[in-house]
């Protein structure tokens, strides 16, 4: 029987994917620590040293993992494209669309895990701030329509808006607190948040909505 050759670079790429998705089952289902390599491998019946002639390290896979379930979840949100409607709406619609990302099961499942093993496994923060980030930026195109020429930078003010919206739910799912489902209730509670935000940006403005004003907007849309 003749011997087979080196895989081709088609062959390789297919490993590498199947390696990579086979991955992010198992950092879902176990979390960083719970993965090994081993048990990687052998769950897609290839030898350490495939595995090793495509990834350097477990870090590296868990980048590799993150940036492509990333891309097939978060980044096919549709783009976010500024519009008429009040700048409220257009956020509350922002926020919803980030928080049944974010709330889903797996999601979350992966954050209790990732966040009770950052300390021991730092290499992975900066993945997740990666992706936190990618998320945060979202906000960006509505955040332009509404913020002061002179009000610095626009990336303080969407880290302030995620910190208001959706890091709080996120926070409350991982400890069991909320249930992963987006609510009339939790999107109510959010426009509220966005209004709150809104009035610190728009009554520097001349002929801004009052803050009661955003809270109306916002109640329509719900």
């Amino acid at each position: 029987m003749a011997r087979r050759g080196r895989p081709t670079l088609e062959e390789s790429g297919r490993l590498k994917e199947r390696i990579v998705s086979a991955a992010i089952t198992m950092f879902v289902a176990r979390g960083y620590a719970g993965t090994t390599i081993e048990d990687l491998c052998a769950s897609l019946g290839i030898a350490k040293r495939s595995f090793y002639s495509r990834f350097v390290s477990k870090a590296e896979l868990f980048q590799a993992a993150a940036n492509t379930y990333t891309a097939a979840t978060i980044d096919r949100l549709p783009p976010v494209e500024p519009d008429s409607r009040p700048a409220a709406v257009q956020l509350l619609d922002v926020c919803e669309d980030l928080l049944r990302y974010f709330l889903h099961p797996d999601i979350i499942a992966m954050e209790r895990s990732l966040v009770a093993e950052a300390g021991r496994f730092p290499e992975i923060v900066p993945v997740l701030e990666e992706v936190r980030h990618r998320a945060i930026s979202r906000f960006d195109p509505i955040l332009r329509l509404v913020r002061p020429p002179d009000a610095g930078e626009i990336a303080t003010d969407a880290q302030l808006l995620w910190d208001l919206t959706i890091a709080p739910p996120m926070r409350a799912a991982a400890l069991g607190l909320l249930p992963c489902d987006v609510t009339q209730q939790l999107l109510s509670v959010t426009g509220e948040r966005i209004a709150f935000f809104l009035a610190g940006l728009t009554l520097s403005r001349p002929g801004a909505l009052e803050p009661s004003q955003e809270t109306a907007h916002v109640k329509q849309r719900n």
